[in-house]
């Protein structure tokens, strides 16, 4: 399995190493679901998987946010303007398993219409 090196900002995270991000860099629409202005997670993915040459829609998924940076942030999965095809996940367990249960049905609905 191919991994990508870590290397700044990352470089702080000593051991960090990555999986391939091919399946990511290949979607066609991403969203974070989770993000916040207080996470260094947000930055570092956005301008990371922007770098790697991904040029699909990126969401920004927080109810508690209007706006992360100049990027705008949406409540939930559901009012994205598209469906995100992948979901990178920065919540807790517990909120995570609802978001991506709705999500799961969003996308059910969308190959049964």
């Amino acid at each position: 399995m191919s991994r990508l090196s870590c290397t700044s900002p990352l470089s702080f995270i000593s051991g960090l190493s990555w999986h391939d991000p091919a399946p990511i860099l290949r979607a066609g629409s991403l969203g974070i679901l989770g993000a916040s202005p207080k996470s260094p997670w947000v930055p570092i993915l956005t301008e990371q998987i922007t770098a790697a040459g991904f040029a699909g829609p990126l969401y920004l998924i927080n109810p508690a946010h209007r706006k992360i940076g100049e990027r705008p942030c949406y409540p939930s999965v559901q009012i994205c303007p598209s469906l995100p095809e992948h979901l990178l996940v920065l919540l807790l367990a517990e909120a995570a398993l609802s978001s991506l249960a709705d999500a799961a049905a969003l996308r059910s609905e969308e190959h049964t219409s």
